[in-house]
């Protein structure tokens, strides 16, 4: 039994570790070109639209300054990206200490936390979001 929670974790580990490395890079990607690749800088629809940063204006870079350690740095990028970063410590930490002791519980409290920790830190960057808004701009 113990070989199948060290697989477990070890799939949670490099998980953990693609999102943080190549994650960023990843979203980067998918959003197409950035500023001088055949056209205009990166914005997104919301923004291009009000004028306002969406809740996950900010997130990509949050995610990239976690991956590097510069947590102050992500959480004012975007508390979101920042809260998905440290998600994935977490789940690095939770997977390395499982796939070394064979112990379960490791893992099982990092994923616990995480499930639990980001929703609600989703409801608080939306309440941080929809406060910065102008008041003119809050229907």
């Amino acid at each position: 039994m113990a070989v199948g929670h060290r697989v477990v974790a070890a799939v949670a580990l490099a998980s953990g570790m693609a999102l943080l490395w190549a994650g960023p890079t990843a979203f980067d990607w998918l959003r197409g070109p950035g500023p001088g690749e055949h056209g205009g800088a990166r914005v997104c629809s919301f923004r291009a639209r009000t004028g306002y940063p969406c809740l996950g204006c900010g997130g990509t870079t949050a995610l990239t300054l976690v991956a590097r350690g510069d947590l102050r740095g992500a959480v004012r990028a975007n508390p979101l990206g920042a809260a998905v970063g440290l998600g994935a410590w977490l789940t690095i930490l939770g997977g390395l200490l499982t796939v070394l002791t064979a112990r379960m519980t490791f893992l099982k409290t990092a994923l616990a936390l995480v499930f639990v920790s980001l929703p609600l830190a989703f409801l608080g960057n939306a309440v941080h979001w929809w406060m910065s808004l102008p008041p003119s701009v809050r229907l």
